[in-house]
């Protein structure tokens, strides 16, 4: 591909600033899917596509559970998904370009929506869907703006339902710096510890080093709401064992 494989979590320089800023941008997608269509390239997948997916969707989600996909651009995910079997499969975008392509193609497709949205701002009621699919829409938040991407991660856990699972397919390493600042400082910082607990099962290649490219890996976040938990404080939860479960599994 012609643009950067990795989104950075931290800015390395100049270049990759300017780059991060840009992609936070609507017009830079708005003319970048223009062009992509008027040119005929096709759907562009980021990281990986349904089938190399699919292994661990069933064992997370039910065909019959409604599943978000955020960020969708081009990516046939989420026709892919309908195709397979799931009920309910809906994309957003902040991009009315893309949307707009999506739909032209759809055909009469039911349980398949696509819709103009901002996934740091969606209108969607509470605890709507049973799975939310996010690849490479965090990353690229995180490349040039940390308060978006934290907005992103509350909206998503939000959203979710009860044992609900938010998937992120994500270029950045749990073992590196980068990894960790994200693992604590935009996900469990973000997660709504006052009533639900959570638990992020990580599903990695092994690899012997922290190196950004050797990815993709795929981060589980389940929520478990517990009304009991009502009123204590985050600080309290982070402190108990039992509040946050964070395992990574090698394959």
């Amino acid at each position: 591909m012609a643009d950067r494989d990795v989104f950075p979590y931290v800015d390395s320089g100049d270049s990759d600033a300017a780059w991060g800023q840009k992609i936070q941008g609507r017009q830079y997608w708005d003319e970048r899917y223009a062009e992509d269509f008027a040119n005929k390239r096709g759907a562009f997948e980021w990281y990986v596509d349904f089938e190399s997916l699919s292994a661990l969707l069933v064992t997370i989600v039910k065909k019959r559970h409604r599943v978000l996909e955020v960020g969708c651009g081009n990516s046939t995910l989420g026709r892919d998904l309908r195709a397979a079997g799931y009920e309910s499969v809906t994309c957003i975008d902040f991009s009315p370009v893309v949307i707009s392509q999506q739909e032209s193609g759809l055909g009469d497709v039911d349980g398949l929506k696509f819709i103009t949205m901002d996934a740091s701002h969606m209108s969607f009621e509470n605890e709507t869907f049973e799975c939310v699919l996010d690849k490479a829409t965090l990353d690229a938040m995180l490349s040039g703006n940390l308060a978006t991407a934290k907005k992103l991660v509350a909206e998503v856990c939000r959203v979710l339902c009860d044992r609900g699972t938010y998937v992120i397919v994500s270029h950045v390493s749990p073992e590196s710096d980068n990894g960790q600042k994200m693992i604590n400082n935009v996900l469990v910082a973000c997660l709504d510890w006052e009533m639900c607990q959570w638990r992020i099962d990580i599903h990695s290649v092994w690899v012997d080093n922290d190196d950004e490219s050797s990815g993709p890996h795929v981060y589980c976040v389940q929520k478990f709401v517990r009304p009991r938990t009502r009123n204590i404080s985050r600080g309290v939860l982070l402190g108990g064992v039992n509040n946050i479960v964070i395992k990574q599994h090698f394959h």
